[in-house]
């Protein structure tokens, strides 16, 4: 268990309790990782004001209906729901905090000044817009000048040159900070 988010506890296949970890931190459960499938007809149980709270507003009542078939997965797993999140657990990937996947991943891993990085297939980059931590995925651009570091430009998108791309995911044509 983690100390924050939504979580559950399990009887057989059944997810026999909500859990929330924001009310009790200490409560036994599993941890949730955030994949469900759900039928269109319980999408009724969420009210109409945004945001609605995924966890509190549909989870929980479909647990109380013991309407919820869990399949619990004894391995390793990150909660990548938070752009801070993701960032931290694809540097740890690429510098060797996290376990390494039993594949080789389709780009190229590079040395540059200050530490690793990696190139992803198709994507573009000079030497000197590679920084320290800079995980450019496929497709992707940095134009001259520009400079990627402890960050993650998403597939296809360009960096134009003179940006700074530091402690963040580039998407969409901007930084999103971690």
């Amino acid at each position: 268990p983690v100390s924050f988010g939504a979580d559950l506890t399990i009887e057989g296949t059944r997810a026999a309790a909500f859990v929330d970890r924001r009310v009790d931190p200490s409560a036994p459960g599993a941890q949730y990782l955030g994949v469900a499938a759900i039928d269109a007809s319980a999408l009724a149980l969420l009210p109409e004001e945004r945001p609605a709270g995924f966890a509190e507003r549909l989870l929980r009542p479909l647990i109380e209906r013991q309407e919820v078939t869990v399949y619990e997965v004894r391995g390793r797993a990150l909660d990548v729901g938070t752009v801070a999140r993701y960032l931290e657990a694809s540097l740890g990937l690429l510098d060797g905090r996290e376990p390494r996947p039993p594949h080789s991943p389709p780009g190229r891993l590079l040395t540059v000044q200050g530490g690793g990085a990696y190139l992803g297939p198709a994507a573009t980059a000079d030497a000197a817009s590679l920084g320290p931590e800079a995980i450019v995925l496929a497709g992707a651009t940095l134009q001259e000048g520009s400079l990627v570091s402890s960050a993650i430009v998403w597939p296809g998108e360009v960096v134009g040159g003179g940006e700074r791309v530091h402690d963040g995911v580039w998407a969409l044509g901007r930084l999103i900070p971690a």
